[in-house]
């Protein structure tokens, strides 16, 4: 699978630590999302956003959801989905789908710490999961979910040029902003360009 390097963000454990402690901290800073009114029914779910160790620096993998899909198909995502009530926790749901949709079983998952959760506009409750999977590593990616990956350098969507944001109104009239995060013609937006967006606010 190509991919493309960045200048900068050489891997390094004390960045990784910084990292973890920022995330963490982002986990208790209040912020909601305010989607819809306070006591909404919403389904539980996990994503795990992998992050790949590049000699020439870290980099984000995303997916390509197939086109056949009833929802969101064609979007670029993160491997996850709704807990399954077989699921431990919601780690294990993120690891679960992880296996399932581009092959990497748990334990070549090096799990950093859970994100900032997220409320999608389908009404999903999601908890995102920062890990690390190994450089290379053969995916199996499931065709019934998955019709691509995609790999883009970190130094790439921490660049202004390449984010720009929309708003857009929620039922009770309001507006919220959706982030955009553009890379070799695809864009990332929707819930995955706001994970992308809470995460990159975390570690810069």
């Amino acid at each position: 699978m190509p991919h493309q390097g960045s200048d900068g963000l050489r891997p390094d454990a004390g960045r990784e630590s910084r990292w973890r402690e920022a995330l963490l901290a982002a986990n208790d800073d209040g912020e909601r999302d305010d989607l819809f009114p306070p006591g909404t029914p919403l389904q539980a779910a996990a994503v795990l956003v992998p992050l790949i160790r590049r000699p020439e620096g870290y980099a984000v993998l995303f997916t390509k959801r197939a086109a056949h899909l009833h929802v969101h198909a064609g979007q670029i995502s993160f491997p996850g989905g709704r807990h399954d009530p077989g699921d431990a926790d919601l780690r294990a749901t993120a690891m679960r789908e992880t296996h399932e949709e581009i092959g990497v079983p748990p334990h070549a998952v090096e799990v950093l710490c859970p994100l900032p959760s997220v409320v999608s506009i389908t009404k999903y409750h999601v908890t995102p999961f920062a890990g690390f999977v190994p450089v290379d590593f053969p995916y199996r990616i499931n065709p019934a979910e998955v019709d691509t990956l995609l790999e883009v350098p970190l130094r790439h969507l921490m660049d202004p040029a390449n984010h720009e944001i929309d708003l857009r109104p929620v039922p009770d009239g309001r507006q919220y902003a959706v982030h955009h995060y553009h890379f070799d013609g695809h864009d990332i937006w929707g819930m995955t360009g706001h994970i992308v967006h809470r995460f990159l606010q975390a570690i810069r």
